[in-house]
């Protein structure tokens, strides 16, 4: 009879160790991403003087900036635009600029919308190029004739009759998309902007700057292309390889006693149930008899009912032989290991 066998402890704490090692190679050799990000930061800055009419008044040319104006004392108005952008990487490209002016006659009493604008180039596109850094700077100044403007929008008022508030807005406008690499590029698009009043009649006015400080971040997944992961990666599929070949014969092994118990327990329980027609022997000389083979149990019971002799038992090697003998004949019923299964089902 088969004896079954526990499971030594050592095993299951060997096939442990090999899933973690697997769990440890797959996290180091195929987890190899590496989340870059790429940003820039923006800190622009505009300064302006405010020059003077001549006038008995004031003993200065010009105003510094962030003053409050007449603007019938405004001569003309020196800009000094000042862009900066920083980015957590080198990068490369180009970036196009240049200084536009708008002018602009606005609905008065809080209604929306303007009358008329228009918008001027005030210099013609250049080119910043980038290479492979981290800053860059545009530096623009420029002078503005203030009469000029507040004269055109003047005679539009005139010509129009209408009651309405006159701005300029004098820009730098900076466009590009800098690359980092071939597929990732941070694209730019900022305005540093004054808004001057203009006015027919003396009044007093501020100027506003508008920096817009931009700021942006992309992210971007990249595979690591050290060598140390590719061996993490054979590592993994040995791992796995001898975990699968040491489950797959664990469990043949298993499969394997289960069917040997039970080949032994059918052989087992026939000869309990027909122990008083059972005879056991270790050997039968059956070379001469005319030998007939059945195909169950039972077949050979029928004989057994009609001739009544004895049933002889062998066993051999994975299997057991049942034969009945009677003069030249022998019924010989097999039962082998590998189709215990089919006999369990007949009887």
């Amino acid at each position: 009879m088969l004896i079954k066998k526990k499971t030594p402890q050592f095993f299951w704490h060997f096939v442990i160790g090999l899933f973690l090692l697997a769990i440890t190679f797959y996290l180091f050799g195929f987890t190899d991403n590496k989340c870059i990000k790429y940003s820039y930061l923006e800190d622009n800055d505009i300064d302006y003087k405010v020059y003077l009419k001549e006038n008995d008044f004031f003993d200065s040319k010009y105003l510094e900036k962030d003053k409050t104006y007449i603007t019938s004392l405004i001569d003309y108005i020196d800009i000094d635009f000042n862009y900066n952008v920083n980015f957590n990487k080198e990068v490369y490209g180009d970036l196009k600029y240049k200084i536009i002016a708008v002018i602009e006659a606005s609905k008065t009493n809080n209604q929306i919308g303007s009358y008329w604008d228009k918008k001027y180039d005030l210099t013609e596109i250049k080119t910043k190029t980038i290479n492979n850094q981290k800053s860059i700077n545009i530096r623009e100044t420029l002078k503005i004739d203030y009469q000029e403007y507040n004269e055109l929008l003047t005679r539009f008022i005139e010509t129009y009759k209408l009651s309405s508030d006159g701005y300029l807005t004098i820009a730098l406008e900076v466009t590009g998309s800098p690359q980092i690499n071939k597929n990732i590029s941070l694209p730019i698009d900022s305005q540093l902007s004054l808004k001057i009043p203009l006015s027919k009649i003396a009044v007093e006015g501020t100027i506003n700057t508008i920096n817009n400080n931009n700021q942006k971040e992309i992210t971007e997944n990249v595979r690591d292309k050290d060598l140390r992961f590719v061996f993490y990666k054979i590592l993994f599929l040995i791992d796995v390889m001898i975990l699968i070949y040491i489950l797959f014969k664990y469990f043949y092994h298993i499969a394997r006693n289960r069917k040997l118990m039970s080949y032994d327990a059918n052989i087992k329980k026939i000869l309990n149930d027909y122990s008083s027609i059972m005879v056991r022997v270790s050997s039968l000389n059956t070379k001469n008899l005319n030998k007939i083979k059945v195909s169950s149990f039972d077949d050979l019971l029928v004989v057994y009912n009609d001739i009544r002799t004895p049933i002889n038992y062998i066993e051999k090697k994975n299997k057991s032989e049942f034969i009945i003998i009677f003069e030249q004949m022998a019924w010989v019923y097999t039962i082998l290991e590998e189709d215990y299964e089919d006999y369990e089902e007949e009887i």
